[in-house]
Formats: C-alpha cells, structure tokens, sequence
C-alpha cells in the first residue's frame, strides 16, 4: 500500500509539478532577459536604484544594439517554446505582454537610425547630467567616486553621440534646423558656473555634487579631495567634450534643412506607420487616427461651449480662447515666488486627492510622490511637465517636475489637471503601484507601453471630475476639458506633420486656432511632435480605450460594477498593450457574471 501510495501521489502531482517547472521556466526567461539589459545599460539600474555599475554610461553604438536584439530574439524564441496551458491564467496574460514587448524591441531595432540621435526632446548630454544630478544617489565614498568617474567617461558619451549622428547624417536622417539651436542653448548652459569660470556660482553638476556630499558628514578633507577629483574631472574631461560636442553640431546644423515630418526621411511613411503601432499598440492607420482626432476635437470644443454658456460668455469660441489665454487673472506673475506659489498649489491638490482615492481605489502606492521644478539648464526648453519614477528600493519618492521658464505657459485653470495626470490619480498612481506589486514577476513590473501609460494619465484626469477634485467648478472643469482638447488635437497636428506634410507653421497655425494654450507653449509642442513622431498619439488612444473597456463592463455589469475592482483590472499587473488591456476587462466582466449567477 506504501507503494501504491506513492505511485499514485507522482501521478497526481505530475501535472502540478509540470506546470510548477513551467511557470518558473517562464518566470526564468523573463529574468535572464532583464539581468542582460541591466548588464547592458548600467543607467536603467540607476534609475532603478541599483549600484551596480553606477561608475558606468550606456553604450551608444551599433554593438549595444545588435546585443539588445540579440536578447529580445532569444527571449522571444524561449517564450514560444513555453506550453500556456501550464501556465495560470495570470502567467498567460503576462507571456502575452512579454511577446508583445519583445516584438516591439525587434521592431525598434529595423527602425533605430530614423530616430533622431539627438533633439531638443532627447539630448544625451542632457539626460546623462539629470542622471547624475537627480538619480545618482551618494551614500558614501565609493559612490561619489562612481560619480567622479562618470564625469570623466561623459567624453565616451560624446564620442558615441557623434558617431550616432554621423552615420544617420549619411543615410539622410537629420532632425530639421530648428532642432540645433535649442540642443546648444542646453549644451552651453551646462559649462556656466564654477569650474568652467572663474567667478560666480558652481556649475549644476559641481553644486549638484556638493548637496549631496552635505548628507554624509564625511571628514572635511575627505570631502574637499572629493570635490577637488570632480572640478578636475569637469575641466579636464567634461568641458573639452561639451566643447567638441557644441562644435560639431554647429557644423551639422548648416547641413540641415527646415522640414519638418519624417515623409522626408527614407522609407518615412513606413517608419510613421511602425512608430504609430509602437506608441498606440493598435493597427490604426493614420488616416484613421487623423480623422478620430477631427472628431474628438469637435465633440470636446462643444462641451466648452457649454461651459461658455454656463458662465455668461457670449464670444465665440476662439474669443473665448483668446481670454483664457491672455488675461492675467489665469496666470502668475513671472516672478519667484508666484513659482513657489506655483508649486505649493500643486502640492495642495495631491494632498486633496489622497483623501478620497481610497474610494476609487483598492491599490494604493506605498511610495510618496513630491513636485519639483526642472532644473535651470533644461527647462527653458522643456516643453511640459513629467514624472519620475521612485526607485525599486522605495529610498526615494515619484517626482512630479514643473517646467516654469515661463509662468505664461503654466496657466492657473490647467493647474488642477496637470497635477491630477503627473501625480495622483495618473502618472504616479499607475508606474508606483506597478513596481510594488506582489507576485508578478520584476520584469513585467517594469515593462511600458505608451498608450497604456499616458491613456491612463489622461484618463485620470477624468477620472477626477467624478471623484469631486474639480469640485464642480466650471473653470476648473474647462481646465480639464482643455486638456483633453489639447490631446485630442495632437491626434491632428502629429499626423498632420509626419503623415499629410503638414508644415510646422500650419502646425502651430491649427493648435492656436482650436487651444486655449498661449503661441509660445503650441511652439514648444509642436516641436515637440516634430522630433518624437507619434508618441503624441498616445495619450488619447489610450485614454478612449479605457473609457470604452468600462462603459462596455458598466452596461454589462450594471448595478454590479465596482469601479475599485475596475481599476484593480486595469492596474493589477502593471502597463500592457491595449488589445491586452481590452481582453483582460472582457474576462473580468465574465467572472463577475458567472460569480453572480
């Protein structure tokens, strides 16, 4: 009978330990893929809190390419060999968004030399200096010389860039001429300051590295010798790089042209059209996207009519417009302390949505989020506002950053929803609670899909009407309903530009004509959209299949719909692609069916 026992135990648990190897075969390839970019690309474990390598940069080259292919290659032919039937349901739905991130890294590699290697939008010299000032954590010695030692290999960073640039330049791939101007405004403004003068304040990163220095409470002559290593890293190494650099982009600028769309580059529509995909995750055409933009920006303008009605204006809508945008009672004034006053207001409106998410909400972000000013360098050509993930570690908060260059372009009735889509219940709500969350495996938490991340932003920004954030005021509601204008619009403007020829005047012409926003804030956007082809369409894509996926469970569901349980779907397992996303609350509305029945 022991035996019997026995055998019949192995015949019973065959099946549980088969799909126990194959769940942790699956967990396994999704490990080793990550660990192999990590090894790859030491600046992704900075921003996740890692110290490994921290004395290290990203390579830039061919190579680094060709070795990121390589692992979404192997990972995607070890998930195809992964039989789903012995995975969960759960593990399924993660195998699905692993291949589909995978195939999307594929993709980007046919696709590498149309981006632009360099743009106002994305400027290595930029990113790795707000690395070093923003992620680059210093809890004791070992770490401020890995920052040292950064400083002094930024001239590999150069060297890669200008290779970068050369080759796309011969292929014809070039960002248009305005792009130029605005990478050297950067550039220069990085060599200000001490060591690179004599006089005045320290340079970002020498100030930056002294601040956090301040924390350790390190022996003064300890300390001094640090900083005396980083002032000879800055001269020696960092400013005859910037220097090399500026140089050769002034040159490259006189090669350059003014137009604008990527229909110039070689094989254009066809990199638009995978761009779209990327950024969308749906098989929209851009025609298709063009004209649910149309419809959107008509449906929209006709609610702030209504808002136009309920507040006594008797103007059309683009006199309307025109008052929203250039009477000071909707603007700080451009000083100091109207910025801190700025941020204060932002502050305040995350305090008050923490006080009623719970209602909305079973998953909570443990991590705290905080607002922050772009830094000085950058921020005069930082167009819009942004989030910053914390760490994994949870040793630092989400960061909401504020561009306020200019108080004209930060208007008091857009205040409220900024907040709302960078913070809570957006931005921060959705990528905090993806990377805390429990037993769905690391590289699935940190996986992101455009339409899914920005979707959910703006869809929050609805969301915070209904949660009484707006508090039913009709400016502050048509803060909102501008927001969602302005996202509907770039559904235009974006495939106006890079699939109809569209020029960046008619561009701007169209966004001044059907925004509220100012002529100086449409530039920066539409600039924006030049250089970034189709992430702008991200936003309201994702957001209309939100809204549709629960309108569908709501009339289904009815009386039974849980808007907690809702988003519990939508935020339970982190970012996916929208045809996932869709799939996903199809099965949830099918389970609570069956539950009730």
């Amino acid at each position: 009978m022991i035996r019997g026992v026995i055998i019949i135990g192995v015949a019973l648990f065959t099946p549980i330990l088969a799909a126990a190897n194959e769940s942790a075969r699956f967990v396994g390839i999704l490990e080793q893929a990550l660990e192999q970019r990590l090894d790859l690309d030491p600046e992704i474990r900075t921003y996740l809190g890692m110290k490994k390598d921290n004395d290290k940069w990203a390579p830039r080259t061919e190579a680094y390419a060709s070795q990121d292919l390589e692992i979404s290659e192997t990972a995607l032919k070890a998930l195809a060999e992964i039989e789903p039937k012995k995975l969960s349901v759960t593990e399924r739905h993660q195998r699905e968004v692993a291949i589909y991130y995978f195939e999307n890294r594929v993709e980007d590699y046919r696709w590498r030399l149309h981006r632009y290697a360099v743009s106002q939008k994305d400027s290595p010299i930029d990113d790795v200096t707000a690395l070093l000032i923003n992620n680059h954590s210093i809890d004791d010695v070992k770490d401020a010389e890995a920052y040292i030692a950064r400083v002094q290999a930024v001239p590999q960073v150069v060297d890669e860039v200008l290779a970068a640039i050369s080759v796309r330049s011969e292929l014809g791939i070039s960002p248009p001429s305005f792009v130029y101007p605005k990478i050297l405004e950067n550039t220069r403004a990085l060599l200000q300051g001490t060591p690179f003068q004599k006089n005045g304040d320290a340079a970002i990163l020498l100030a930056g590295f002294r601040d956090k220095l301040e924390g350790l409470f390190l022996p003064t002559d300890v300390s001094n010798e640090l900083v005396g290593k980083l002032k000879m890293a800055l001269k020696n190494a960092y400013e005859p790089a910037l220097e090399r650099y500026i140089a050769a982009l002034e040159t490259e600028q006189e090669k350059t042209d003014a137009d604008d769309g990527v229909w110039k580059l070689p094989q254009g529509d066809a990199f638009y059209r995978a761009s779209l995909r990327r950024y969308t995750t749906t098989k929209l055409s851009p025609d298709e996207i063009h004209d649910k933009g149309l419809s959107e920006v008509e449906r929209i303008q006709n609610d702030i009519r209504a808002i136009m009605k309920e507040v006594g204006y008797a103007g059309s809508l683009q006199e309307f417009f025109q008052y929203m945008r250039t009477d000071d009672r909707w603007y700080y004034p451009e000083t100091e302390m109207a910025r801190d006053d700025y941020l204060a207001e932002s502050v305040a409106v995350i305090v008050r949505a923490e006080e009623k998410v719970g209602r909305y909400f079973n998953l909570m972000p443990k991590a705290e989020v905080i607002v922050k000013r772009v830094e000085a360098f950058r921020e005069k050509n930082t167009s819009a506002a942004f989030y910053n993930a914390p760490p994994l570690d949870g040793s630092k908060p989400g960061s909401y950053y504020v561009p306020l260059y200019r108080m004209k372009d930060n208007p008091r009735w857009d205040l409220v929803t900024t907040a709302h889509h960078e913070a809570l219940p957006g931005h921060h709500m959705q990528i905090a609670i993806a990377r805390e969350l429990k037993g769905v495996p690391l590289p699935i938490r940190l996986m992101s899909f455009g339409a899914y991340s920005e979707g959910w932003a703006l869809y929050a920004e609805y969301l915070a009407l209904e949660m009484g954030l707006l508090e039913k005021k009709p400016y502050m509601n048509f803060g909102r309903l501008g927001g969602e204008l302005f996202r509907a619009v770039r559904l235009v403007v974006d495939t106006g530009i890079h699939s109809k020829g569209w020029t960046r005047q008619e561009a701007n012409d169209y966004m001044v004509q059907n925004l509220p926003y100012t002529e100086d804030y449409v530039a920066g956007e539409v600039d924006r959209y030049i250089v970034w082809p189709a992430q702008a369409t991200s936003y309201k894509i994702g957001m209309l299949t939100i809204l549709e996926a629960r309108r569908q469970a709501e009339a289904e569901l009815g009386d039974r719909f849980d808007i907690r349980l809702f988003h519990d779907v939508i935020l339970g397992q982190g970012s996916m692609p929208m045809s996932i996303l869709e799939r996903r609350v199809q099965a949830w509305v099918r389970q609570r069916e069956m539950v009730e029945k």
